[in-house]
């Protein structure tokens, strides 16, 4: 339980994020803004996908670059 609270304070919502939130909440735009959040979801998932393809676990059980020949 520790980890995913530790997992949950390291994600931060942009500011302009929750305005659009509020305004379509306001609006009763709720499909549209359903369909954002999911094009934003999806979007960083494939940063996480792209940084797990370019990261491997070296010898120490840290994180190292491919590039730097670790």
């Amino acid at each position: 339980m520790n980890k995913a609270i530790a997992l949950l304070r390291k994600i931060h919502i942009h500011p302009l994020l929750w305005v659009i939130i509020a305004l379509a909440v306001a609006t009763a735009h709720f499909i549209e803004l359903m369909m954002v959040l999911l094009i934003i979801f999806v979007h960083e998932m494939g940063h996480g996908a792209a940084a797990s393809f370019f990261f491997v676990e070296n010898q120490e059980n840290r994180p190292a670059s491919i590039w730097r020949g670790s």
